[in-house]
C-alpha cells in the first residue's frame, strides 16, 4: 500500500456529507399506504395511517442511525488535517452500508416486523457502528498523538447492535425498540464531545511541535 496517499479534507467531506444526505433522504420514499377504496372514508383514511406505525418506528430508527454517524463523522474529522489511504477505504466501507440502510427498510414494509425483515435491518445497523468503529482506528493510526480511550459506554453501544440482532430472530419488536433506545443515548452529547476532542488533541499537539520547532 502506498502510505504516501492523502486525499483533500474538504473533499473527503464533501463527499461524505453527500452520500449521507441521500441516503437519509432515501428512507422516507419507502413509505407505503394499503391500499384504499376509491373514495374512501375519513375513518379508513385514519386507519391507513395510522396501521403503518412500524414503518414510522423503523424511519425514525434509520434516520437517527444515519443521522448520529453523521455527527460522530463530523466531530472526528473536524480536526483531522490528513486523510490517509486508510481512512479512505475505512469512509467508503462505512458509507456502503449507510446508503444500503434503505433496503433492509422497504424489505421491513414489505415483509412487516419477521424475524428475516428485522435480522437483516439488525445486521445492517450492526454493520454501520462497527465500520464506524474501523474508521475511527484508522483516524487514530494516521494521528498517533491522538490515542484518546472511548467510554465504556460507547464500546458497550456498538457491541448491543450485533446482541440485539441475535434478538431480532426470537423477538422482532424487542429488537426494535432496542435499536431504538440506543439510538437515542447515542444522541447524547458526551460521545461527539469526545470524538471531536481526540480529533482537536491531535491538531494542537502537531501544532505545539511545529511551535517547538
Amino acid at each position: 500500500m502506498d502510505t504516501s496517499f492523502t486525499l483533500p479534507v474538504e473533499r473527503f467531506k464533501g463527499f461524505s456529507d453527500g452520500v449521507f444526505a441521500i441516503a437519509i433522504t432515501l428512507l422516507v420514499l419507502k413509505f407505503a399506504l394499503p391500499p384504499l377504496p376509491l373514495k374512501p372514508t375519513v375513518a379508513q383514511e385514519a386507519n391507513a395511517v395510522l396501521v403503518i406505525w412500524p414503518q414510522y418506528l423503523v424511519y425514525a430508527i434509520g434516520f437517527f442511525t444515519i443521522g448520529i454517524m453523521w455527527l460522530h463523522h463530523s466531530a472526528q474529522f473536524r480536526y483531522v488535517e490528513k486523510i490517509t489511504h486508510g481512512i479512505a477505504v475505512a469512509n467508503l466501507v462505512l458509507l456502503f452500508f449507510v446508503v444500503f440502510v434503505p433496503l433492509p427498510t422497504a424489505v421491513m414494509e414489505r415483509f412487516g416486523l419477521t424475524r428475516v425483515a428485522v435480522t437483516v435491518y439488525g445486521l445492517t445497523l450492526s454493520a454501520i457502528v462497527l465500520s464506524y468503529l474501523l474508521l475511527h482506528f484508522q483516524v487514530l493510526a494516521a494521528h498517533p498523538s491522538a490515542r484518546e480511550r472511548w467510554p465504556a459506554r460507547n464500546i458497550g453501544m456498538i457491541l448491543l447492535y450485533p446482541a440485539l440482532t441475535v434478538v431480532a430472530y426470537f423477538s422482532p419488536i424487542t429488537a426494535l425498540v432496542g435499536f431504538a433506545l440506543l439510538a437515542v443515548l447515542a444522541l447524547l452529547p458526551h460521545a461527539v464531545r469526545l470524538t471531536a476532542a481526540t480529533g482537536r488533541s491531535a491538531a494542537e499537539s502537531e501544532g505545539r511541535l511545529e511551535t517547538k520547532r
